[in-house]
């Protein structure tokens, strides 16, 4: 059998686990995807769809990855991710497109630490202290329980992560490594079995950025702008590019052509060469969604501080 054949045999194979997936993403509690992974296959995102009430298929990729997850050694965790645990809570300290997470072990949840991050940064701050990394490792370590995330004076809980977000990370968690940048920043098609997604990828990430960016270049740059924790730099590519952070060492790049009279805007997609390393092809396709929609709502309520326009 050549490989076309076997491609197609193993995406028919993995079709009831698709099913699956986008029942999951209906019954999320926020309009984005989740994207599960079957053992030793591959498959494609779904599209997102409008929230529903959460069904027992929904919960079928969380209960699946979450029992995985539940099986494996924290200290193991840490080692391959190299993300801090905090044995006291018991959870990871994640960074997603510039917002802090608890990633409780061994029972999975994925909470917001906005708030402590917040009262310890300001602090540090004002003593000339770098938050980086050591932030997430002392918000992790301060104990707080669920606590409450203040949003324009008004109590308004923890921010719950969005389903798609929760997955991608739970995901990372149970199969994903870290590994060192190169230097280089890589298309999605040179991501193994990046080509066999690569119209989806096409359609749901690089013409999603045109259509939301493609015409608004100081939206895009205000959305750099509105979070330094993305560690955002311009780079020369296109009428305007940017490089930022997904997570902690694992690297994006967008560009844009702005459009005109004769020609649409179009837009580019990058990853850091050692995104392989944490997310397969259909997860870096999430992973690009998820990417998008923080930075529609960064321009939505852009802040001072980041890059340079």
């Amino acid at each position: 059998m050549d490989d076309t054949a076997e491609r197609k045999k193993i995406v028919k194979a993995t079709e009831p686990m698709n099913a699956a997936l986008q029942a999951a993403a209906r019954g999320a509690a926020t309009p984005r995807a989740a994207v599960p992974r079957a053992a030793a296959q591959r498959v494609a995102a779904p599209k997102a769809a409008a929230p529903r009430a959460v069904t027992p298929n929904a919960m079928a990729p969380f209960l699946h990855y979450g029992a995985l997850y539940g099986a494996k050694d924290a200290l193991e965790i840490e080692a391959r991710c190299a993300v801090p645990f905090d044995r006291r809570r018991r959870a990871f300290a994640l960074r997603i497109m510039g917002r802090d997470y608890f990633a409780s072990h061994p029972d999975f949840a994925l909470e917001s630490c906005e708030a402590e991050r917040r009262e310890i940064t300001s602090g540090e701050a004002a003593n000339g202290v770098d938050a980086g990394r050591e932030v997430a490792t002392r918000e992790a370590a301060s104990g707080v329980g669920a606590g409450h995330e203040a949003a324009g004076g008004v109590d308004a809980g923890r921010r719950a992560a969005d389903a798609m977000e929760k997955l991608l990370a739970l995901r990372y968690l149970c199969e994903g490594a870290a590994a060192p940048w190169g230097g280089r920043m890589i298309s999605y098609g040179e991501i193994p079995w990046g080509n066999v997604y690569s119209s989806n990828f096409q359609g749901r990430c690089v013409r999603r950025l045109a259509a939301d960016f493609g015409n608004d270049a100081a939206g895009l740059a205000a959305a750099m702008a509105g979070e330094p924790r993305l560690e955002a730099e311009r780079v020369s590519m296109g009428d305007i590019g940017f490089r930022f952070a997904f997570m902690r060492g694992l690297y994006m790049a967008v560009t844009l052509w702005e459009g005109d009279d004769e020609f649409p805007p179009s837009a580019q997609m990058l990853f850091s060469d050692n995104f392989p390393a944490a997310f397969t092809a259909e997860d870096t396709a999430v992973a690009a969604e998820v990417a998008l929609g923080r930075l529609r709502e960064l321009r939505a309520a852009p802040r001072p501080g980041g890059p340079a326009t």
